[in-house]
């Protein structure tokens, strides 16, 4: 066997990764086809393609695995997947030009870089946190301390080894950085770095400089340069033919990986555990030239994105390591993360966890117009005794019913079980039958997800009320740029002693900056319904239930919390005098960044 290839590495890979872990999920970000494919493991289903922005590149997932981060380059947003509904639950604008993505070890934050700055979201709310200003040209990539102190941005525009830390309390930026000044690795010396990764016990950075075809390594303690590893193997050739562009370390920060595009190969660095500084590397060919790689959380596997639409698979089990297979993917495939989280051994003898998720199916029914059914408890528990993160999703499937399915937690841990309240609203649906989904994810359970059928019947109006009634709903509470305002009423027939027609209203009152919901100065309302709506023969007014309104905030709609409401008035009156209306009825929204 050829010296580049030491036999002693994958003694080291089978003796230290042999945690049991769960089946994880690889997701993909393809840049041609502005989508992120999810695979399962070890089996490589394809399991999802979802829509997300224009140009996805880089990729995280929460620790819990409950959340995927990708940002859209050519879109100046970020996307965040659902991992129990494969299907992205928010576009986040976040700036021009978005590329390196982390989360911080506690799962709250995560960080993106996008208009030259480093920007902090929270990812309970999406709201951001904070923006650091970077004093340097073309930042492309970050990792974030285990200890959730520092970030470590990477400059692409410098011919230096250019790890900036950032203090992210005070927010201060380290530009005196001595990464230049230590051991020079490479034809320059750390020029141009693009990736880097903290190995977990975040005492040292590693930096892929491609000019370099090296792997640089910088101790955090005081931020120099110990060395690095040529992609090639040592001397001058063995970094000249390199070109690592990305990087990934294990997570049990014995081995780093490199992603070599010059040459089509994979180098996998065994790590020393005091010097942080790697042997020389174990090489594995691969069909094209790669893009991005990441490894399983018990580091059998590495996934490595190349190609037109290839992600392959790497055994690192195998003496030697060996390509096993390739996965089609979308168009452009680039960021690679896999699903973190291990099993825990909970149930016993090492054997995975399972989620247990009760009742079978939930049935709702109602009446046109009128009031909601009630609430209904879905029980979240799971075996074993070491606690497990779950991440719930109610979706509601039919096209034009709205957001009507909601939870009152979206996420938690089990055990011990815990409860959810599923709600069901009618308002602004016609009569008939709605169906939709729960369902609950976690990557420490070995059948996840598990996914409960839901139905709704709304029965047509039965008989006349005492008075008319009208409801107002928005399919959300909260809405950012990009996103759409739709504006649903029920109204239902009740007698009155009022004759000729009535017109129904709606918007929010006395705010000009919204001027295509607002009524005019004079309170004259513009009618968003059926124009007039009758009382008919016995002053009743008619049945009516669906979307009336639908508007789409941008950037310069103000931030605040708005009041939304719908009046069903006397024709030619004045809406906004309480004797002019049959019925009123008002609630509440929030526009944020």
């Amino acid at each position: 066997m050829s010296h580049l290839f030491p036999t002693v590495i994958f003694a080291v890979l089978a003796l230290v990764w042999h945690p049991a872990f769960a089946d994880a999920q690889v997701y993909v970000a393809n840049s041609g086809s502005g989508t992120v494919s999810v695979l399962s493991t070890p089996d490589h289903a394809l399991i999802a393609e979802i829509p997300v922005g224009a140009l996805p590149s880089r990729i995280a997932v929460t620790p819990d695995g409950a959340f995927v981060y990708v940002t859209n380059e050519n879109s100046g947003t970020m996307s965040k997947i659902s991992a129990a509904s494969n299907s992205a639950v928010a576009t986040i604008s976040v700036g021009a030009l978005p590329k390196g993505v982390a989360i911080s070890a506690d799962g709250l934050s995560v960080f993106v870089i996008a208009d030259s700055m480093l920007k902090q979201f929270h990812v309970a709310t999406d709201a951001p946190v904070r923006a650091y200003s970077l004093p340097i040209g073309v930042p492309v990539d970050v990792a974030l301390s285990p200890d959730g102190t520092f970030a470590y941005v990477v400059d692409k525009n410098q011919n230096i080894c250019s790890v900036y830390p950032i203090n992210l309390t005070t927010g201060a930026v380290i530009t005196s950085t001595e990464c230049a000044n230590g051991v020079s690795i490479g034809a320059i010396g750390g020029s141009y770095p693009v990736t880097l990764a903290i190995r977990p016990d975040g005492q040292f950075v590693y930096v892929t400089t491609p000019q370099d075809g090296a792997m640089q390594v910088v101790r955090l303690s005081d931020n120099i340069r110990v060395g690095g590893g040529c992609a090639m193997g040592p001397g001058p050739l063995g970094c000249a033919l390199g070109g690592p562009n990305s990087v990934a370390v294990s997570a049990d920060g014995g081995f780093a990986f490199t992603a070599n595009s010059n040459n089509k190969t994979v180098s996998i660095f065994a790590i020393d555990q005091v010097s942080g500084l790697p042997a020389v590397p174990v090489r594995v060919a691969l069909p094209t030239k790669p893009s991005y790689l990441d490894v399983t959380p018990d580091g059998t596997r590495l996934y490595v994105s190349h190609g037109s639409n290839s992600v392959s698979v790497i055994d690192l089990t195998s003496n030697p390591p060996a390509l096993t297979g390739t996965l089609t993917v979308g168009n452009g495939p680039l960021g690679v993360a896999v699903s973190p989280l291990a099993s825990g051994g909970g149930g016993g003898g090492g054997d995975p966890q399972t989620l247990s998720v009760t009742p079978a199916s939930l049935t709702f029914t109602g009446e046109q117009g009128l009031g909601d059914p009630a609430a209904q408890a879905v029980q979240v528990g799971a075996s074993g005794m070491t606690a497990l993160s779950w991440s719930l999703a109610a979706t509601g499937q039919d096209p034009g019913a709205g957001s009507w399915l909601k939870a009152d937690l979206l996420a938690g841990t089990a055990p011990p079980t815990g409860s959810v309240q599923i709600s069901a609203g009618t308002c602004g649906l016609a009569a008939g039958t709605y169906l939709g989904t729960i369902s609950v994810a976690s990557g420490q359970a070995s059948n996840s997800p598990q996914s409960i059928p839901v139905s709704l019947t709304v029965a047509a109006p039965a008989g006349l009320l005492a008075a008319p009634s009208v409801r107002v709903c928005a399919d959300r509470q909260t809405y950012q740029p990009g996103q759409a305002l739709e504006i649903r009423v029920s109204l239902r027939q009740g007698v009155s002693s009022n004759s000729g027609d009535a017109y129904l209203f709606a918007g929010i009152p006395g705010d000009v900056n919204f001027v295509s919901l607002v009524w005019s100065e004079q309170g004259i309302g513009v009618n968003y319904g059926p124009a007039p709506v009758p009382f008919g023969t016995n002053f009743q007014v008619a049945d009516f239930s669906g979307l009336i309104f639908e508007r789409v905030f941008d950037a310069s709609d103000p931030q605040g919390t708005y009041d939304l409401q719908a009046i069903l008035a006397v024709a030619g009156s004045d809406p906004t005098i309480e004797a002019n209306r049959l019925a009123a009825s008002t609630i509440n929204f929030s526009v944020t960044p």
